[in-house]
């Protein structure tokens, strides 16, 4: 595919980033220092239950003020993605419990002024006979969150997934989302094993909001440091710069020190 010149963008001009949890011992103060200016905040709830208690919120309100503290972005947020909190269960009653939870999740985003949430489209695993259906749940669960979303300012993005979660391939992320014009999509290329992260990004130009980063050993998810593994760096570099893509370099990295990740950035700049 051809770039064009008037959309891309220069990747030395992208914000570095990283996924950041309460379990994390990385303060905000101490990434500011490292050089990363962005986070996504991961709600790493576990049940419907937990959602609409008090205790953990006030966890996360503390987390988003020393943020704001050491000056770094709140990007994003990650919805959590259990079994219980699965957008695509076919059961009406389940998912409208799922719902009406992501949209409590997403006031409580709105409230820090948070302009992303990414958002599984499933949890696993998911049977050939069954697909469909799970397939046609997510479809409408994205519509409604996505339309709830931009209500509240923020753009909803669906994440492409492994294995036999839905969305592992462009051609179903562009089912999943053909009814949700509001809704984008979070490429994950360390999920991406039946077509290379480029061709996904590429494929998906218009709807990519938000990344995530790291490599893996193309069988399956690894999260390690981009270099560790099979990804061709400079073809994702260059697909999002073609797509126009001026989001952070966001990495989700396990186990990594936050000046890790800012000198493997520059790393995989002098390599392009």
């Amino acid at each position: 595919m051809k770039s064009d010149r008037n959309k891309r963008t220069n990747p030395a001009d992208w914000r570095i980033a990283t996924s950041w949890s309460l379990r994390d011992g990385h303060t905000p103060a101490a990434m500011k220092v490292a050089g990363l200016s962005s986070v996504e905040l991961v709600l790493d709830y576990k049940n419907l239950e937990e959602i609409f208690s008090d205790g953990k919120r006030q966890l996360f309100e503390i987390s988003v003020q020393q943020l704001h503290d050491a000056q770094m972005e709140l990007w994003s947020v990650h919805l959590p993605f259990t079994r219980e909190l699965d957008i695509s269960v076919t059961d009406p009653v389940h998912r409208r419990a799922v719902i009406e939870a992501q949209a409590e999740l997403l006031q409580m985003a709105a409230s820090w002024n948070v302009q992303h949430a990414v958002i599984h489209p499933s949890y696993e695993p998911i049977e050939d006979d069954e697909r469909e259906a799970r397939i046609a749940a997510c479809s409408e669960s994205l519509r409604e969150l996505s339309s709830l979303a931009t209500s509240m300012g923020i753009r909803l993005a669906a994440e492409c997934l492994p294995r036999t979660c839905l969305a592992n391939t462009s051609e179903e992320m562009l089912r999943l989302i053909a009814d949700a014009p509001e809704c984008g999509v979070c490429c994950d290329v360390n999920h991406l094993y039946q077509e290379s992260p480029a061709s996904f990004i590429r494929t998906l130009e218009g709807r990519i909001t938000t990344i995530h980063i790291s490599d893996f050993d193309g069988i399956d998810e690894k999260h390690w440091m981009p270099g560790e593994g099979v990804i061709d760096w400079n073809d994702v570099l260059d697909a999002l710069a073609d797509i126009g893509y001026n989001g952070p370099f966001l990495f989700e990295v396990i186990k990594s020190e936050p000046e890790a990740l800012v000198t493997c950035y520059k790393t995989l700049l002098e390599r392009t």
